[in-house]
């Protein structure tokens, strides 16, 4: 039987790069879901195309107060003319420092990332508030995932 010397390279760099992530994770301590969102990211699952970047373009969707709340996000949506939906992200000081405010847009991207449907011709602002981190991000998802069916029922009116 031949083997292929791509195959087995590609194979000796993925047990490496296993090898890698597991040091790593014993070393600063990581958890399955820290991994889980790192990989999200290498995905780059939230392209630049799907945000909203602009603060007029912020002004002009909270403009058009549209909006549905709960305790941890408050969600403004507009509809646009794209064929995908694009959304915004708004974490203020009141959640933490840099770090903790970075964190948290990772763990909201991916949360929109598996609850929203692209295919919406929307645009959205998400506003994260303060208890968002007093809670977990299984709570935290559901809680937006909750958010988002509210927004839907809201929309169908």
């Amino acid at each position: 039987m031949y083997i292929c010397p791509n195959t087995v390279s590609s194979a000796a760099k993925a047990k490496k790069e296993i090898d890698e992530l597991a040091t790593i994770c014993y070393q600063y301590k990581l958890t399955k879901q820290d991994l889980f969102l790192a990989e999200q990211i290498n995905k780059r699952n939230m392209k630049k195309e799907l945000r909203v970047k602009k603060s007029t373009e912020f002004e002009t969707i909270i403009k058009k107060r549209k909006s549905v709340a709960n305790r941890e996000f408050v969600l403004y949506w507009n509809p646009n003319d794209l064929e995908h939906m694009r959304i915004g992200l708004s974490v203020g000081k009141k959640i933490g420092n840099a770090v903790a405010r970075n964190k948290t847009k990772r763990q909201v991207r991916m949360m929109v990332h598996e609850l929203f449907t692209k295919e919406d011709h929307n645009d959205y602002i998400l506003i994260v508030r303060k208890p968002y981190s007093q809670n977990d991000f299984e709570q935290n998802k559901k809680s937006l995932q909750n958010l988002y069916l509210k927004m839907k029922k809201r929309m169908e009116k």
